[in-house]
């Protein structure tokens, strides 16, 4: 008998974009899962695929209280020995869920997998796009690696042993954009990841990095630093500041990329301050002599780069 996975979906009025990810799960050649949609106080239609789904799903309401509550709901509601988690308006392979645990069971110093991802726009759309292949941590302990990176693990993507939150707990809902790196982060510290290269899961590309979401989301990704850092060994200054640069370095270049220079410019003295000599160093003395003489240029270049 193979063991049970639990797929959580935290959902909010997306009742369309919904449906399609519930049918990507029921396509998986993996049958041994259990998938619980948290409707998250949503007032479209997605209250409807309670029916429409019938026993295929375990459907649970909530009043609005954000996608990290909903999951909690979901991990405290699951059955599963292991864990999944997927937006509602992202897609599985048909083969995610199979790959994942065949490399956990085969693999038993690893705790959690993440997988490669494809991207998609609003209508479904394949986009080329492969800064995920690029950048991602690889596998082994990698928490001091997402430490020292802005790479975010897809949450989408994410496979555990359900025993990982006996010493992990949930996501953190007091955290509004960055709760899925802080989780991952947590789990990282604490566990060992396996990464496969395979691209099992489609992440719907939005629109939400507007300036508003970037000030935010640059306090959370700077508080998840003090927040997570006494786990590792080197607690130095110099260690905690190369941490802080490199998030300085690369909110830069997300303001550079939507031509907000002022705070770009801010970003990148700020990050050459706290930690001059790292291998950023040359990139952001040339992004700010651009700054002042081709701003355009600097603006068309980081948008082609940026990571999704």
């Amino acid at each position: 008998m193979h063991n049970k996975v639990s797929i959580i979906i935290p959902a909010f009025n997306k009742y369309e974009l919904t449906r399609i990810t519930i049918n990507s799960i029921l396509n998986q050649t993996y049958k041994n899962i259990e998938i619980i949609l948290v409707d998250d106080g949503s007032t479209d239609f997605t209250y409807k695929l309670k029916e429409e789904f019938n026993d295929s799903i375990k459907y649970i309401y909530t009043k609005n209280n954000g996608a990290s509550a909903a999951r909690n709901i979901g991990i405290l509601e699951s059955k599963g020995d292991y864990l999944a988690f997927i937006d509602c308006d992202d897609i599985y392979e048909p083969e995610k869920i199979e790959k994942s645990i065949e490399v956990l069971k085969n693999n038993s110093s690893f705790d959690f997998i993440y997988s490669n991802v494809f991207f998609i726009d609003k209508k479904g759309n394949k986009i080329n796009h492969d800064s995920y292949t690029q950048n991602h941590p690889g596998s082994g302990s990698i928490g001091k690696r997402i430490l020292l990176s802005d790479f975010t693990i897809t949450n989408s993507t994410l496979v555990l042993k359900k025993s990982c939150l006996n010493s992990v707990s949930g996501f953190d809902e007091n955290i509004f954009i960055a709760a899925d790196r802080d989780f991952i982060l947590r789990l990282a510290l604490k566990f060992k990841a396996f990464y496969i290269p395979q691209k099992l899961t489609g992440y719907r590309i939005g629109s939400g990095n507007t300036d508003k979401n970037l000030d935010v989301m640059l306090k959370e990704f700077l508080y998840l630093i003090d927040k997570n850092i006494h786990h590792i060994t080197d607690k130095s200054k110099n260690f905690k500041n190369r941490c802080y640069s490199n998030v300085y370095y690369n909110f830069a270049k997300k303001y550079a990329s939507s031509n907000n220079m002022m705070l770009a410019k801010k970003y990148f003295i700020k990050s050459l301050n706290l930690y001059f000599f790292n291998r950023y160093t040359l990139k952001i003395l040339v992004a700010i002599l651009l700054i002042y003489f081709m701003p355009n240029i600097l603006q068309s270049y980081f948008k082609k780069i940026i990571n999704y």
